[in-house]
């Protein structure tokens, strides 16, 4: 597959528009109003604990993700959008990581977010919803898929951890 410049990559991705990775995109005043032609979701600056000093900010998840992808990518979206390159996407467009290893990351950070979103549903008292509360289970789910990625040849078991 030929992906130089990491569009399909961005596009069969797209972490950094459902939630996963982002509370809220800062946007700028003259893009304010394109925002709002498009019925983007607002959050205001006392709301967020981002580190820019943008006054309004589009909500995640984007309400202009859909079916896994951007709808407007091509039309209009955020400069914050167009500038943001994560660590994955640099090492595939300088050529350190393939389309496909690159999805399989994708792939095993969705698996820990669903599994992650399961124990979401246990019952109140339930120890794992304290952890979760904590943020403590989240960190580790992240850390276990990121080892796991990064260092390690091993397939990963239903439970999100390395097998063996």
């Amino acid at each position: 597959m030929d992906d130089a410049d990491g569009t399909q990559l961005c596009l069969a991705c797209g972490l950094c528009c459902d939630g996963s990775i982002f509370r809220a995109v800062p946007l700028r005043a003259d893009e304010v109003a394109d925002a709002q032609r498009h019925r983007v979701r607002f959050i205001d600056k006392s709301e967020r604990s981002d580190p820019t000093d943008a006054p309004v900010a589009m909500a995640q998840p984007c309400a202009l993700f859909q079916d896994q992808c951007c709808s407007t990518y091509e039309e209009w979206r955020p400069r914050a959008c167009d500038d943001y390159r994560c660590g994955l996407l640099a090492d595939h467009v300088a050529g350190r990581r393939s389309f496909a290893s690159s999805m399989a990351v994708v792939t095993s950070f969705r698996e820990a977010r669903a599994t992650l979103a399961g124990l979401a549903e246990l019952p109140e008292d339930s120890v794992a919803v304290e952890v979760l509360e904590t943020g403590e289970l989240m960190a580790f789910a992240v850390l276990k898929v990121l080892r796991h990625h990064h260092f390690t040849n091993e397939p990963l078991r239903a439970s999100g951890t390395a097998a063996g």
